[in-house]
Formats: structure tokens, C-alpha cells, sequence
């Protein structure tokens, strides 16, 4: 195991600047695969970005002065194009948790940018998604694993949606309907959500995160809507790849607006005597909105934010940025340059780790 002489030192830590990529739209190596399904002018469409792209383009990054690089699952997404016009262009809707989806590449091209990568001083964050698959997925239509998959259901025998509360996972007075339907419910119509409590899906997923670890030299794993998935076995997961690996980084979605659910889903969810989890500073993102929005109270808006440190056991342990792919791109929302190098110099300063979205540069 390649992390074995590494002792307890973070893979990832606030002396990294993370850049963000959506893989489908950063850059396309052209001629390198049949690119199937594309089509630019459609915003839902694969756009035809790819793993070759991506290495031909490692010295731009490294020039940027980042440290990392964060993918977009580039796994398999073998999901049917829904309505003529929605694809998994995103990732997010996996079909093969142990293969690379042929719109963006091969295995092979995988491992070559992460070694590239590593040459360079870069290192590699893989997405990754434990909570839900694709409604292709084939555990969908496998009757021996009808009970890997959550599949709660309404009245009319629909697969019910979760409520995306996940205020309810901490909530000392949340009912056990609205937390159960937070965790157990499918993420779209399209994501069915992952059962797992069942221990042969958390170990089929510790195999397969330790299988991407080992064979491709990866630095860290961005864990996709962390706080859906059941804590245990989230926390069990993480426990066993730092058995495996120690000092190796989860980044956790932790998409809830404020620091006091932030820091207590850090406080509970690290590994005791590691700083193994990065949780996601969605607070941060908020105030600095709000900030420059709000000119008379943009002084308060951040400094307010910040007040609230001591509630982590290590702040610096957070994921700080201006936009990501989920949401509006900062500049849509502070049109003005000047604005936006202001924010910048804020985020690559505060003791965070610092997230930029690809383009933002």
C-alpha cells in the first residue's frame, strides 16, 4: 500500500488550493474516442470534455498556482437520455462503480493523468458517490440485491424522494418520518438511493474506493452528498481506509448553511485521533454572497462567520469557495471584476482550504 510510510499527515490540508473541474466541460482531446451523444448547444447534453483534455492542460493548472485538482466523477453513467435532451453528463447518476464512463476515456487515461498529475506537484481528488446510483444501475434489476437498495414508497407504489432536509440528520426534535425520508429516500427520480446499512454494500463499497486508491494513486476522495448517507456506516468506510491508508483525506458535501451543523458533522464524523474529514464551508459561500450583496453590512457578514470557529474542532479542516458546480457561477452573481478579485483574495486568505471553480481564473 503506498500510503503505508505516511504516518498521520493529511493528504489534503489548508496549505492546498483546490481547482475544480467538471470533466465533460473543461476540454475535449479531440480524435482520442467516438464522441457519442454530443451536442454544445444543449446546456443538459454532453459536451464532449474528456480525461486527455485534461492532461494536455495540467501545465495551465499548474501555472495557476492550485495544488490539486477535484474531477467530477468520471465514472460509468450509463443511465438513457431522459426526454431527448437530459444526460449524465455530470456524473453523478453512476452506473459501474469500477469503471471510467467512454465519454471521458479509459482507465488507462485515468491513471496517466493522476500519474502526470503527481509529476507535475499536482494532486488528484476523485468524486465519488455512495448514496445513490443510476436508475440504470444493473443491482436495479438483479432480484438478489433487491434489499441494496432503498425503495421506500407512497400510496401508489412510487419510489418516495428525499425531502433534501438534512437539518433532520441532526436534529435533536425532528420526526423519525422526516429523517428517515432525508436518508432512505431515492435523491431524483432518476437516483435510487443505496442501502447502506447492509453490510455487503458498505464492504462492496470500502473494496471499491480501496481498489481506486490502489490502483490509481488518488490523493483524496470528495464523498457526494455525505450527510444522506447513513453516519455509521459513512464513519465505517472512513475507518477502514484509514486502516489501509492513514492520513488519507474524505472531503464530505456537507450542504447546510451554517456553521453550528457544520462543525458537529465534523466533531462526529472525523476518526478519532485523525483529521481524516474535510467538511464543506456551504456557510462561508453564504456570508460572502450576502457580503457583496450588501454592501453596508458586508463587514459584519463575514466577520460574524468567522466568529463562529470556535464551535470546530479544526477550522482549517473546511472546504471555503466562491461557487461550485451546483450552484450559480459568482461572477453570473457579481458581475464586476474588480468585485470578484476583492472576494478571491478574501477566500485564498481566510484558514480554509480554498475551492476555485474551473473558468473562474
Amino acid at each position: 500500500f503506498y500510503f503505508t510510510n505516511r504516518g498521520a499527515m493529511n493528504t489534503i490540508s489548508s496549505k492546498d488550493i483546490i481547482y475544480l473541474i467538471m470533466t465533460d466541460r473543461f476540454a475535449c482531446a479531440e480524435g482520442n474516442y467516438s464522441q457519442v451523444d454530443v451536442n454544445r448547444c444543449n446546456p443538459n447534453y454532453w459536451h464532449g470534455g474528456n480525461i486527455k483534455g485534461i492532461i494536455e492542460h495540467l501545465d495551465y493548472i499548474v501555472d495557476l498556482g492550485v495544488t490539486t485538482i477535484w474531477l467530477t466523477p468520471i465514472l460509468k453513467n450509463d443511465n438513457p437520455i431522459e426526454n431527448g435532451k437530459y444526460t449524465s453528463y455530470h456524473g453523478y447518476g453512476v452506473t459501474d462503480f469500477l469503471s471510467v464512463d467512454p465519454h471521458f476515456g479509459t482507465l488507462n487515461d485515468y491513471i496517466e493523468l493522476v500519474n502526470t498529475a503527481h509529476e507535475k506537484g499536482l494532486k488528484v481528488v476523485m468524486d465519488f458517490v455512495v448514496n445513490h446510483c443510476g436508475i440504470n444501475h444493473p443491482w436495479l434489476k438483479d432480484e438478489s440485491k433487491k434489499d441494496w437498495i432503498n425503495n421506500i414508497k407512497d400510496t401508489e407504489g412510487n419510489p418516495i424522494l428525499s425531502n433534501k432536509n438534512t437539518t433532520t440528520i441532526l436534529g435533536e426534535y425532528v420526526s423519525d418520518y422526516d429523517k428517515n425520508q432525508t436518508i432512505k429516500g431515492w435523491f431524483t427520480t432518476k437516483m435510487p438511493d443505496i442501502n447502506l446499512t447492509n453490510i455487503n454494500v458498505k464492504n462492496y463499497f470500502i473494496d471499491a474506493i480501496c481498489w481506486w486508491i490502489e490502483n490509481t494513486k488518488i490523493d483524496a476522495i470528495r464523498m457526494d452528498t455525505y450527510q444522506y448517507s447513513d453516519t455509521n456506516a459513512m464513519q465505517d468506510i472512513q475507518n477502514a481506509i484509514q486502516l489501509r491508508y492513514p492520513g488519507f483525506t474524505v472531503i464530505a458535501e456537507t450542504w447546510v448553511p451554517n456553521p453550528a451543523y457544520t462543525s458537529k458533522i465534523q466533531k462526529e464524523c472525523t476518526i478519532k485521533g485523525t483529521n481524516d474529514l474535510v467538511v464543506m464551508d456551504f456557510a462561508f459561500q453564504k456570508a460572502i454572497d450576502f457580503a457583496f450583496s450588501n454592501k453596508k453590512e458586508a463587514e459584519y457578514s463575514l466577520y460574524n462567520h468567522f466568529l463562529y470557529d470556535y464551535l470546530y474542532d479544526n477550522p482549517k479542516q473546511t472546504l471555503a469557495f466562491l461557487d461550485n458546480h451546483d450552484i450559480g457561477r459568482w461572477f453570473f452573481y457579481h458581475n464586476n471584476v474588480e468585485v470578484s478579485k476583492q472576494a478571491m483574495a478574501i477566500l485564498l486568505t481566510v484558514p480554509r482550504i480554498p475551492q476555485i471553480l474551473y473558468g473562474t481564473e
